[in-house]
């Protein structure tokens, strides 16, 4: 392929109109215009030869956060909880089974089986645990 040819498609691919454009949309267009500048693999190739196959949109960069960490030297320190769904035997019907699990031994230290998930119910599980355990 000749440089002129090439530069013909780079031009095609950076131009402002197909900025956010793959090449197969940049590729369709043209052609849907009576345009045919290469196929959709060598405008492929043309790209990884220069290292631009990349993402084309603009996108945020990766966020870095931190991991919560927790730790617990002894037990009672910290709590950990789930809500799970259990299978009937009535097709489409679950229950849910909210667990508190103590984080430093893996104790079940309060558990609870509801036909509905409902905060108000995890805040009374949670309440009648701590009273129990004097926390």
């Amino acid at each position: 392929m000749s440089e002129s040819e090439q530069r013909r498609i780079f031009d095609a691919l950076h131009s402002y109109r197909f900025l956010d454009a793959a090449p197969r949309e940049v590729y369709a267009t043209l052609l849907s215009e009576g345009s045919l500048l290469g196929s959709v693999s060598t405008m492929y190739r043309l790209l990884r030869g220069r290292k631009q196959t990349r993402e084309r949109r603009n996108q945020r960069p990766a966020q870095q956060h931190v991991k919560p960490q927790l730790e617990a030297t002894g037990p009672d320190q910290v709590y950990t909880w789930d809500i799970t769904k259990l299978p009937t035997i009535t097709r489409s019907f679950y229950l849910c089974l909210y667990v508190i699990l103590d984080l430093f031994s893996r104790y079940t230290v309060g558990w609870m089986v509801s036909r509905k998930e409902n905060a108000g119910l995890a805040c009374h599980l949670f309440r009648e645990v701590l009273s129990r355990r004097a926390i």
